[in-house]
Formats: structure tokens, C-alpha cells, sequence
């Protein structure tokens, strides 16, 4: 499965339940042993390692990511791998 949150995805933007549970209402339940990626769109500053790697001044990188939230609704569904 790949959830596209390209249009939510900023550099601190946490992957939420509620962003899974409107996946699963549109494309159905997340089947057993699936793999699940976010597009984050996060790749458009590959090109400008500064910018890509984001990193603040305590030198911690930011981007957008799956909140705890999201992760335990995922391995509920017995996912098997997330990207």
C-alpha cells in the first residue's frame, strides 16, 4: 500500500491514525502482511542535501514521518513492513 501525503507533508509533519483510518475508508482494510509506504513527496529536495536532510540547530534532522499513533494502528493490521 502507498499513502500519498504529499499535499499534508511538511517537515514536521507526523503520518496520524486518522490519516491511515481515511486510507482504509477509501481503499479498504489494510490486509495482513502487507507493506505500507507514506509518498511523503519529501524527495523533491534530494537534489539539496541541506535541504533534504533539514536539520535544526540542535543538529536534529526533520521530515514528515508516522506518528506512534499510526504505527500502532498499522501493526494491529499485522503489517509485515513500513516505509
Amino acid at each position: 500500500y502507498v499513502l500519498n501525503i504529499t499535499e499534508k507533508a511538511t517537515a514536521d509533519y507526523q503520518i496520524s491514525a486518522a490519516d491511515i483510518e481515511a486510507f482504509e475508508k477509501a481503499y479498504g482494510e489494510i490486509k495482513k502482511k502487507s507493506f505500507f509506504i507514506a509518498y511523503t513527496g519529501w524527495s523533491r529536495f534530494w537534489p539539496d542535501s541541506i535541504r533534504y536532510r533539514n536539520e535544526d540547530e540542535k543538529g536534529q534532522l526533520r521530515f514528515p514521518t508516522f506518528s506512534v499513533e499510526a504505527v500502532e494502528w498499522l501493526l494491529k493490521r499485522e503489517i509485515v513492513g513500513l516505509g
